[in-house]
């Protein structure tokens, strides 16, 4: 799913609770402080935890505009499927000690890898290499936590060849960017949850101009998707609030790895001129 719900359940209950009998404002209180219970909770679970019975619950859900609760809980889940950090909170997780949080993180870590990787097959990684390889020039592009992969991707890449750069970076604007792309292009696009609907359309409007989009993403994402030629898939599931953006690092590098292998000497060769420049300028 690529977008929100469009009226949260919180919108919901804020907009109503003035006017709620005083057991439905408790009951709205509970769920406001960790509405992201209600993707596991029965309708009389939810109601024994805030002291209400099954019945003013029923009523409450229908008061805030739901047919029943179950079609709240679908916008819950709707959300934590977006990646909403609120949403994904639960009393449990919160209620854990260090060494339970520790074990769970890297539970959820080692798993996002493993399933990464196992499911990607060579011929998908090979793909990316020689796109990264054969293009004229790299623009690399994210947004919000995006960014900060897109980021470290133009990093490595730069150590290997010439004409990478970031897109949108400082004062620069999008557009600036891509109405100079061409054929021979690449777009190395980076959309984790949660993506901002501008990146889907600076995909298509890179495509349209003859530019190629490699595209890394999570396994919801859908409209970017239609406006790429090459896609990697990473896990980003955690036991907590916040996405792990972990995996998405690790195929970068993973990448990058494959990349020098392939560029061989001339990629060692841009390397030890980087290094000799480093020495000239006194830069470390």
């Amino acid at each position: 799913m690529n977008t929100p719900p469009v009226a949260s359940l919180e919108d919901r209950i804020r907009a109503s609770f003035s006017d709620l009998p005083p057991n439905e404002q408790r009951l709205a209180e509970t769920i406001l402080s960790f509405p992201g219970d209600m993707a596991s909770y029965s309708a009389a679970e939810l109601a024994k935890l805030a002291n209400v019975s099954p019945a003013t619950a029923s009523r409450f859900f229908k008061r805030i505009g739901y047919k029943s609760f179950a079609e709240a809980r679908q916008d819950v889940r709707a959300a934590q499927r977006w990646g909403v950090p609120f949403y994904m909170q639960t009393r449990q997780a919160e209620g854990r000690g260090v060494l339970e949080t520790l074990r769970q993180h890297l539970d959820f870590e080692t798993a996002n890898l493993n399933h990464t990787f196992q499911q990607m097959s060579e011929e998908d990684l090979l793909g990316a290499v020689s796109a990264l390889e054969g293009a004229a020039r790299i623009k690399c592009l994210g947004f919000r936590t995006s960014a900060m992969v897109a980021g470290y991707a133009a990093w490595l890449l730069a150590q290997l060849r010439g004409n990478v750069s970031v897109i949108g970076k400082g004062s620069d604007t999008l557009s600036e960017h891509l109405v100079a792309l061409g054929p021979g292009d690449l777009v190395l696009a980076v959309g984790l949850r949660r993506r901002l609907p501008v990146f889907a359309r600076s995909l298509k409007a890179a495509r349209e101009r003859g530019a190629k989009v490699l595209l890394i993403t999570e396994p919801t994402a859908q409209s970017a998707v239609q406006h790429a030629d090459i896609v990697l898939r990473v896990d980003v599931r955690s036991a907590s609030l916040f996405d792990s953006d972990a995996t998405a690092y690790s195929l970068v590098h993973l990448v990058s790895i494959l990349l020098a292998s392939r560029l061989g000497k001339a990629g060692r060769d841009r390397m030890r001129a980087i290094s000799d420049l480093h020495t000239e300028l006194g830069e470390f």
